[in-house]
């Protein structure tokens, strides 16, 4: 719920769900990336977001993701840099130390 205190007596998870989606994430996306750089291509952007929501600790191969989604690797990882400069997402690299 973190800082909605309007979902404080929230049971259903499936309603928080949404009213998260709608009222944060499509806001993020459909206004305030959309503005901040000029997105051309919103359908791809919401494309990326709906794979991410399906799959939260997914595992980023650009070049893979690229094929999937038909656009170029340059274009995908620009779209995911731009939903974790909007803090929608955090990237965590591998860590292999030496």
């Amino acid at each position: 719920m973190g800082n909605f205190p309007e979902l404080v007596e929230g049971r259903d998870q499936r309603k928080i769900t949404e009213y998260n989606k709608a009222l944060v994430i499509d806001r993020i996306v459909s206004i305030d990336i959309l503005q901040e750089f000029e997105i051309r291509d919103l359908a791809l952007l919401k494309q990326l977001v709906e794979m991410i929501l399906e799959k939260p600790g997914l595992i980023i191969n650009y070049d893979k993701l690229s094929s999937t989604l038909g656009r170029s690797r340059v274009t995908v990882t620009t779209f995911v840099w731009y939903l974790e400069y909007s803090s929608l997402i955090r990237l965590i690299g591998n860590y292999r130390g030496n």
